[in-house]
C-alpha cells in the first residue's frame, strides 16, 4: 500500500502580468517531496501548466546580488544571472560570487562570470561603473562654487531670466540641484512676468524673499 498523500495547492503563475491563480493537485511521497503533479487548472495558457510543474519539481529564480569593484567610482557592482537558475543552487552560487572582485570600467551587460556553476548561464553586470578618475573629476567639479545671481534691492525690477548671467550659469552647470533651482526660478518669474509685466517687490516684503 502506498504511503503517498494527495494534496491540493493554490498559487499564482508569475510568467506574465495576468498572474493566473493555479489550482494544482500533487502527490507527495513519505518524505514530503512532490512525487507527481497530477493536474493543473486555472491557467489561461500552456505556460501556466509548465510553470506549475517546474515550480513544484525544480523551482527557478534569477539571482541578483553585488560584487566588489576595484578602481571604480562605486565600491559595489550590482549583478544578476542572465536567466533563471535552479533555486537550490543559489546558496552555492552566492558562496562563489562572494569572493569575486571586478576591475573598472565595466558596462551593463558585461559578463562577470561565465557559465555559473556549469548551468550555461552567465552572471552579468546590471549597471555601468567608470574608473575612479572620472568620479574624482566629477567631485572636483561639484566642489567648484557656482556664481549666484545678485540679490535685488527693495523696489528694483526683477530681471528677466535670459538676461541674468548668474542664473544662466546655474542652469548650464552640470549640477542637478542647480538645474532644478534654475528651472524653478525661470518658471516662476516667466509666468509672473507674462501675467503682470515687470514686477517690483513692495518695500513691505523682507529682503530675505529677494530672488
Amino acid at each position: 500500500m502506498s504511503d503517498n498523500v494527495i494534496e491540493t495547492l493554490k498559487f499564482n503563475c508569475t510568467i506574465c502580468p495576468s498572474e493566473c491563480l493555479l489550482t494544482v493537485e500533487v502527490e507527495r511521497d513519505a518524505d514530503g517531496a512532490v512525487a507527481e503533479v497530477r493536474s493543473v487548472t486555472g491557467n489561461r495558457c500552456p505556460r501556466g501548466d509548465k510553470f506549475a510543474h517546474q515550480e513544484l519539481t525544480c523551482p527557478m529564480r534569477v539571482l541578483t546580488t553585488t560584487v566588489a569593484v576595484s578602481g571604480g567610482d562605486e565600491a559595489l557592482l550590482p549583478v544578476r544571472t542572465a536567466e533563471a537558475i535552479p533555486l537550490e543552487l543559489h546558496a552555492q552560487a552566492m558562496a562563489l560570487i562572494r569572493g569575486l572582485v571586478v576591475n573598472a570600467p565595466i558596462r551593463m551587460g558585461d559578463v562577470v562570470l561565465p557559465d555559473l556553476l556549469n548551468t550555461n548561464i552567465n552572471l552579468i553586470a546590471s549597471m555601468d561603473i567608470d574608473r575612479a578618475q572620472v568620479a574624482n573629476w566629477g567631485r572636483a567639479l561639484l566642489a567648484t562654487p557656482p556664481s549666484t545671481p545678485p540679490l535685488l534691492n527693495c523696489g528694483e525690477i526683477v530681471p528677466d531670466f535670459r538676461q541674468n548671467p548668474g542664473i544662466q550659469e546655474l542652469f548650464h552647470r552640470n549640477y542637478p540641484w542647480n538645474r532644478y533651482l534654475a528651472c524653478v526660478y525661470f518658471s516662476v518669474i516667466s509666468k509672473l512676468c507674462r501675467i503682470t509685466g515687470p514686477i517690483r517687490r513692495p518695500p513691505s516684503i523682507p529682503a530675505i524673499f529677494d530672488f
